[in-house]
């Protein structure tokens, strides 16, 4: 077995990847989720990208997380206790 070094492992060799038809389906697929995440149409049809169909409901958790965390807001309180008076706790 070869040993490579840690720039070759992760991928950072100092050269552009190559453009092909793999490299282009993984932007796509990138670029599909990062729109979907945000609540925006994709590019092209949903069935054309399983990786997305299979992400769906991890977007779903995220954007209900986000819903909530906009709509309860943090609750802020000052502190009596050891913590000093000037300083706020989240509870």
């Amino acid at each position: 077995m070869t040993k490579h070094s840690l720039e070759d492992r992760i991928g950072f060799n100092g050269q552009a990847p190559k453009p092909g038809a793999g490299a282009d389906q993984s932007a796509r697929d990138y670029i599909n989720l990062k729109l979907a995440a945000r609540g925006y149409p994709i590019l092209g049809e949903e069935e054309d990208f399983p990786f997305l169909d299979m992400a769906r409901s991890l977007l779903l958790n995220f954007q209900e997380r986000l819903r909530q965390l906009k709509t309860s807001g943090p609750r802020w309180t000052r502190s009596e206790g050891p913590v000093g008076k000037d300083e706020a706790i989240a509870r």
